[in-house]
């Protein structure tokens, strides 16, 4: 159970974000990235749509996937739905990594057949490929600045994200 992101009325699922959408996604800076893109033109500026991204399953028949869901106020749902959808079209961005991400609205799932939702689930598990997770507790808070040597300083966050991968990581 978790408190809902809008105080003023329901929130609903308008979709899902495919492929490069990691379930261990940092989901704040995902959140970030969308509503600082130039496509994110909400209607209204002074009272922009209020949405969230959360882990769901996509079922199927024979599996069930774990991926990225969007939700939004209800009264606002087309227009959150009609923004990722041009702004996750498949193409390349600065979030993650230049990855690609497909946003793909629930209307279009709802209507569509199993061969569709099996299609999304073996694309996503391709571009995903096995996942593993742990975690290292510290002392340090994540947002604290330190400065390197050249004399920039940088968040301890954004030092850890940059460390390139070893070979065989993803």
């Amino acid at each position: 159970m978790r408190l809902c992101p809008s105080n003023t009325e329901e929130m609903v699922k308008i979709g899902m974000l495919c492929y490069n959408s990691s379930i261990f996604i940092f989901r704040d800076d995902l959140k970030q990235a969308i509503i600082s893109h130039p496509s994110w033109t909400p209607s209204d500026p002074t009272n922009p749509p209020i949405s969230d991204i959360y882990v769901g399953e996509l079922n199927n028949s024979s599996k069930k996937t774990k991926l990225l869901f969007v939700s939004s106020e209800k009264s606002k749902q087309e227009e959150v739905s009609n923004l990722l959808r041009s702004i996750y079209d498949g193409t390349q961005k600065s979030y993650p990594n230049g990855s690609m991400m497909v946003f793909v609205p629930i209307a279009d799932l709802y209507g569509s057949s199993s061969d569709f939702r099996t299609k999304l689930q073996f694309n996503h598990d391709k571009y995903i490929g096995d996942e593993t997770l742990f975690c290292i507790g510290g002392f340090q808070n994540l947002n604290n600045l330190v400065t390197l040597k050249n004399g920039n300083s940088i968040s301890i966050r954004m030092l850890l994200k940059s460390i390139p991968a070893s070979e065989g990581c993803f």
